[in-house]
């Protein structure tokens, strides 16, 4: 509800709203525990596709869901893939 609020006003006066993140405020702790977690893997990924993941995680937070992982819920699109399932 919030989020459509803010869309709706931006709408009416005519202001951008920018949404997302960008590497300058990329959580560096967050990257490094992932990187850790990824060099444990029995099929580490490559560190770029990491870092990738952790800008979608520090966008995409999920503060309602148990954290299992230093990035984020049981749900992660990183933990799928990490498990075997890249293509």
């Amino acid at each position: 509800q919030r989020f459509s609020t803010m869309i709706e006003v931006a709408l009416r006066t005519g202001r951008p709203v920018r949404i997302g993140v960008n590497w300058g405020s990329l959580d560096q702790d967050l990257v490094t525990r992932m990187m850790n977690e990824n060099a444990a893997l029995p099929e580490p990924m490559d560190a770029a596709e990491v870092t990738r993941e952790a800008l979608v995680v520090s966008a995409w937070p999920a503060p309602s869901a148990p954290k299992t992982s230093a990035w984020g819920g049981t749900g992660s699109s990183f933990r799928a893939r990490s498990a075997g399932s890249r293509t």
